[in-house]
C-alpha cells in the first residue's frame, strides 16, 4: 500500500485515509475484508446478487457503473457503484432471494416455523440476549404474523439486530420442514487501480468527485463501529475480470 499522494493532500480531507494503489501490491498481500492480491497487482474481491446475468452483461460492456447503480446508490454507504468486499456470507443478509420461502409457506409450515421461532426468543431472551422489551416485541409481531394481520415479511425483521435469528438459513427450515428460498449467488470480481481508503460512510460529495477526477477508480472501508467493509467500483475500466463462484 502507498500512502495519501501529494496531489489528494490538498484535498484537507480527514475523511481520507490513504490511497491504494494495487500496482505495488505483491501475491500474498491483502485489505483485511476488501480483498487479497492472488496475482501480483490484482486485488481479487467479491459481489454478492441475487441474479449476476444483468451483472455480468454490463461489466462485460464496460458500461457505466454509477449511472447503472444511481438511484439505489444514493442511498448507499459510499455512493453510487458496484459493491464488493471479501466476505460473500456477510452480504448474503442483504439478499432477497434467501426470503422467497416466506412468498409460498403454507399454514402448517408458518405454524411450526412459528413454533421454532418464538421457542428460540424465549431462549435469548433466558440467556439475556435479548431484553424483556425485545421479547415482548418479538412475540407480538410473530403472533401477529401467524394470526394473518402481518405479512409473512414481518418475519424477516427476526433475522437483524437484537434478535439475529437465521430463519433464512437452509439447516434451519429443514427442522421445521420447509424448503428454503434461492441462495445468494457470488461474482469473483479482480481489479487493478487506485483506491481511497476513507474513515467513514457518507464521505462529502465533494471529496469524491475529486477523487473520481484524479483517477482514482473507486473507495472503501474497513470494518468497524460504524463502517462495513466494502468497496464500491466507480470506474468499470479498474475491473480485469469477473466469473461466478460458489457460495462459501
Amino acid at each position: 500500500m502507498r500512502r495519501r499522494s501529494g496531489r489528494f493532500e490538498r484535498l484537507g480531507e480527514s475523511d481520507l485515509r490513504q490511497v491504494v494503489d494495487t500496482s505495488r501490491l505483491r501475491a500474498g498481500d491483502d485489505i483485511r475484508g476488501i480483498g487479497v492480491v492472488e496475482q501480483p497487482g490484482t486485488l481479487t474481491t467479491y459481489h454478492v446478487t441475487d441474479d449476476p446475468i444483468p451483472v455480468i452483461t454490463l461489466l462485460g460492456r464496460k458500461g457505466r457503473l454509477m449511472a447503472a447503480y444511481g438511484e439505489k446508490g444514493q442511498r448507499a454507504e459510499l455512493g453510487p457503484g458496484l459493491y464488493v468486499s471479501d466476505n460473500p456470507s456477510f452480504w448474503a443478509n442483504r439478499s432477497r432471494g434467501k426470503w422467497d420461502f416466506l412468498k409460498r409457506i403454507t399454514a402448517a409450515e408458518l405454524k411450526r416455523l412459528g413454533a421454532r421461532l418464538g421457542d428460540d426468543l424465549s431462549e435469548r431472551l433466558s440467556h439475556r440476549g435479548i431484553s424483556r422489551d425485545e421479547y415482548d416485541r418479538g412475540m407480538r409481531d410473530l403472533g401477529y404474523v401467524l394470526s394473518g394481520q402481518y405479512g409473512t415479511d414481518a418475519l424477516v425483521h427476526l433475522a437483524s439486530q437484537p434478535y439475529g435469528i437465521r430463519l433464512w438459513d437452509p439447516e434451519y427450515l429443514a427442522s421445521v420442514g420447509v424448503k428454503p428460498g434461492s441462495d445468494p449467488r457470488v461474482l469473483e470480481i479482480r481489479v487493478k487501480g487506485q483506491f481511497a481508503e476513507l474513515s467513514r460512510n457518507h464521505p462529502s460529495a465533494a471529496l469524491l468527485r475529486s477523487l473520481r477526477r484524479g483517477g482514482v477508480s473507486g473507495a472503501f472501508t474497513r470494518g468497524g463501529m460504524a463502517t462495513n467493509p466494502e468497496l464500491v467500483i466507480w470506474d468499470p475500466r479498474a475491473i480485469v475480470g469477473v466469473q461466478e463462484v460458489p457460495f462459501r
